[in-house]
């Protein structure tokens, strides 16, 4: 009797990497249950909005999240690095001015990216120029971690700045 094996992915099909495989396994994990949390606190604190930018979105996971939480029919993010297959047309910028118009949008949020930033006062000094009159800027961000926080913090960093959505 013969033993079927499975089929071996071609040979030039890209096997994922460490860095590939800690990102998925942090995303599976801890970074569902987290952006959960966040979208569930955004929506306590903004009941509705039109239209959202997501300053340091990244491939723009989360902001497609909060966006249907809100009902947000325009959603758009900024990054100092453009992510492949972004699920949200996002600027590039320089970290410092948001290539966008007074405002513009009715709702800003800015999530685990100032303490990236080498000047966060002029993130938040752009991200309250495009805000609409009215309107809201939520942030969130990191302050005094412990040794385990700090590495928790390292991995998910990892996985959220290396295109994994």
């Amino acid at each position: 009797m013969t033993a079927t094996l499975p089929d071996a992915p071609p040979p030039s099909a890209p096997r994922p990497g460490a860095r590939e495989a800690l990102a998925s396994f942090l995303h599976r994990t801890a970074m569902d249950t987290r952006d959960d949390r966040v979208v569930a606190g955004i929506r306590d604190l903004v009941p509705q909005a039109d239209s959202i930018l997501d300053v340091g979105c990244s491939g723009g996971r989360l902001a497609v999240r909060i966006a249907a939480a809100l009902g947000a029919t325009d959603v758009r993010g900024a990054d100092v690095q453009l992510q492949p297959d972004a699920l949200i047309p996002v600027s590039v910028y320089d970290g410092s001015h948001l290539p966008f118009p007074d405002r513009e949008f009715d709702l800003v949020t800015i999530i685990d990216v100032l303490h990236h930033a080498d000047d966060p006062l002029a993130v938040v000094r752009e991200s309250l120029r495009v805000l609409k009159p009215g309107g809201r800027i939520v942030v969130k961000d990191h302050l005094r971690l412990g040794t385990w926080s700090k590495w928790v913090l390292l991995g998910m960093d990892t996985a959220s700045n290396f295109g994994v959505h």
